[in-house]
């Protein structure tokens, strides 16, 4: 009896060991394939705003006009370029302090440095998920109608656009990002997470 006690409490602690182990290059497995879809994620994300979206409203004439005044773009079709086209390059994604969990949303990090958000950014994006209007008040049009006595030149030449007296709101139509680019590669992400953690914990495990 002694020695069998002997025997398993040996073997009971290289079980510990292994298990300790495989706990290990389990964590370090999971990190890997969050970090390699969240790169995915904000790719996509990306790429999905450089096309014009997905059944986007068309941007306003006078954006058109702005942007294409302005920058010498041809906004043409879903909105392409002229909605929001200057956020897909501040895409990131972020993976939190005990790396259990990934974000994806918009920010200014330099590429090869932790994702970090932008509050700004952030706020641009749920406003342009979640559309709305706003109401036009008089500060506001005196403020738009000011520019003309400043830059009578640019009006309507990729410059400025004051109201008209009878504009109440200005809408903002809803663009959808997150939800239409998560459920349009769902399956793939979850797939490209399982090979990741397998590949990365073949490699750790002893």
């Amino acid at each position: 009896m002694p020695e069998q006690f002997i025997e398993f409490e040996h073997n009971g602690k290289k079980f510990l060991k292994q298990l300790e182990t495989a706990q290990s290059a389990a964590i370090i497995a999971r990190a890997s394939a969050l970090k390699s879809v969240g790169y995915i994620v904000s790719r996509e994300v990306s790429q999905y705003i450089d096309e014009g979206g997905r059944n986007w409203p068309e941007v306003h004439p006078l954006t058109r006009s702005y942007k294409s005044g302005r920058y010498g773009l041809m906004c043409r079709g879903q909105g392409h370029p002229g909605a929001y086209d200057f956020m897909k390059k501040y895409t990131r994604y972020r993976m939190d302090d005990k790396e259990r969990r990934v974000d994806v949303n918009f920010g200014k990090s330099q590429r090869g440095k932790p994702g970090k958000f932008d509050a700004e950014l952030a706020i641009i994006s749920k406003q342009m998920q979640r559309g709305g209007r706003t109401r036009v008040t008089d500060r506001m049009t005196r403020l738009w109608g000011s520019t003309r006595e400043r830059h009578p030149q640019r009006i309507g030449d990729g410059g400025f656009f004051p109201l008209r007296k009878d504009t109440s709101f200005l809408r903002l139509p809803k663009r959808d990002i997150f939800d239409t680019v998560f459920r349009r590669i769902r399956n793939k992400i979850i797939t490209k997470f399982d090979e990741r953690f397998t590949k990365r914990f073949d490699k750790e495990k002893p």
